[in-house]
Order: structure tokens, then C-alpha cells, then sequence
């Protein structure tokens, strides 16, 4: 995953997009425990990719922007990452 997320960023950067990695792999205690404290917000353990290692959020200018972020993402990541959470666009997936 780590290897994927440093080659989507340089691909990113160079095309005018830049974000920062503020999250990656939680344990299930964690992951649990951040559902539990905002469940509406945050997947359980069973239902989310962090404790498998499959995940990262990210911080970017366009993170607000919802579908903006993701589809100026998307078109220079698609091939590595799943970015089209609509409900998250901070998200982003490990493409199997």
C-alpha cells in the first residue's frame, strides 16, 4: 500500500494535485473505538479497510470539495486507488 500511495502522490504532484497522508492502517481496537465514538462517521472494524492495511485518508484543499478532490485525483490515480467515495472523499482504497 505504502508503495502505491508514494507513487499515486508524485503522479499527483505533478499534475498540479497535493495532499498529505493523514491516516493509514488502525488496528481493529482502534478502528473500534473511533466507530464507537462516531459511528456515523466511521466504519466498523469488519466494514473497513484501515485494519487491513488497505486504506488511507488524506488531507488536501480539495478534501471539501467532495467529487472535485476525487475526480482530479482519480485522473492521475484511478489505476492504484479507489477515490470515488462520495461520502468520503478522503478515502482511499487499495484497488485488488
Amino acid at each position: 500500500m505504502a508503495g502505491r500511495v508514494m507513487e499515486l502522490a508524485i503522479q499527483a504532484r505533478t499534475a498540479g494535485v497535493r495532499f498529505d497522508v493523514v491516516a493509514g492502517y488502525r488496528s481493529s481496537e482502534l478502528q473500534a473505538a473511533m466507530h464507537r465514538d462516531n459511528p456515523g462517521l466511521v466504519a466498523a472494524p469488519d466494514k473497513s479497510n484501515h485494519p487491513k492495511g488497505l486504506a488511507v485518508d488524506v488531507s488536501t484543499p480539495w478534501a471539501v470539495a467532495g467529487q472535485v478532490w476525487s475526480s482530479r485525483l482519480a485522473a492521475v490515480g484511478l489505476k492504484y486507488l479507489d477515490t470515488k467515495s462520495k461520502v468520503e472523499p478522503w478515502h482511499l482504497e487499495l484497488l485488488q
